[in-house]
């Protein structure tokens, strides 16, 4: 369902639909797995999906119903272990965080403030367990849910979340994230007077309001994290591409991140979700499959205040958005 929005100057921004998905009676398998799924509270690389060209046939057989490969299935045994790191949708009326707001449009990004809905922990887990590649012959970036193949390329997510980049335009932040950024000029672009790096990593509140309100959308829709106190260097990176108006192909650098966590060998919380439930729905499956949880708390004015914003406007000390020349 396509999220509606209206700009600045009339209704609200993000008041978008909340998808209803009730439970339903599943067989005793299905059941099994979903009592075994636990809660979700328990360098880049270019994206195209592994499917076999026409006329070829995938060589290894399907394991099950629910898995591609006995590898798969131990699997999920492991990730059933780590914890969900939900999307926040953003909910903000006209004139609120209002740089946060135009610069979302700007970018096309308002899908992606306005998706977050319920997801099913089951099938998200069992997302990320047939995600995993096995063998040199696993097809990359497409995973396997209920005897639906699932595909999660930057082209896949880019249609759903309308944020397709033209084809004679440069993903800045890819260079950016292999050249690196000056720290004088993250620490510039992000931060309040006085603050910066502090032991490799900024802390919240070092950074000024719109970077933090920033900051806490990119933890849980761009690069999920369940640490957020303070921001990476990578993280800095996107922050600041963000914030001076860089391009990031942002599809693209999802599905990188989901591809990375499915075959991390840590126990890291595992991101996006909804973003997966969404995929799996457009694949043709059963997204009613329990345990179903709902995004967490809403990127609101009343968030935003409570990072240090003026009722009714924006104190940025200086720190607007910095488009480059």
């Amino acid at each position: 369902m396509a999220a509606s929005f209206v700009p600045p100057g009339g209704g609200h921004f993000g008041l978008f639909f909340r998808q209803a998905v009730a439970p339903s009676s599943a067989p005793v398998a299905s059941r099994r797995l979903a009592a075994m799924a636990s809660s979700s509270n328990p360098k880049r690389m270019k994206t195209t999906v592994g499917n076999p060209s026409k006329g070829q046939k995938r060589k290894e057989r399907i394991y099950s119903h629910y898995f591609l490969t006995k590898d798969n299935e131990d699997r999920f045994q492991v990730v059933m272990q780590r914890k969900l790191v939900a999307e926040r949708k953003v909910i903000l009326k006209p004139g609120e965080v209002n740089e946060f707001q135009l610069e979302l449009i700007r970018r096309g990004w308002e899908r992606l403030g306005s998706y977050p809905s319920t997801f099913s922990v089951t099938l998200v887990k069992e997302f990320y367990a047939n995600a995993k590649v096995t063998t040199p012959a696993t097809p990359t970036f497409l995973s396997y849910v209920r005897g639906k193949r699932v595909p999660f390329d930057a082209d896949t997510i880019n249609e759903f979340l309308g944020t397709q980049l033209a084809d004679d335009v440069e993903c800045q932040f890819s260079v950016l994230d292999d050249e690196g950024v000056a720290l004088g000029e993250l620490i510039q672009a992000l931060c309040l007077a006085g603050e910066g790096f502090h032991r490799g990593t900024i802390q919240r509140g070092s950074l000024h309001p719109l970077a933090r309100f920033w900051s806490a959308f990119v933890h849980a829709n761009i690069s999920p994290c369940s640490h957020v106190s303070d921001l990476t260097e990578g993280r800095a990176t996107i922050l600041y591409t963000i914030l001076t108006g860089r391009v990031m192909d942002v599809g693209q650098f999802i599905a990188n991140e989901i591809h990375r966590c499915a075959n991390a060998a840590s126990k890291a919380a595992l991101g996006h979700p909804s973003l997966i439930t969404h995929l799996c729905s457009l694949a043709g499956v059963d997204i009613s499959v329990p345990p179903l949880e709902k995004a967490t708390q809403d990127l609101d004015f009343s968030y935003f205040q409570r990072l240090g914003s003026v009722q009714g406007g924006l104190h940025l000390q200086n720190h607007s958005l910095l488009i480059p020349r």
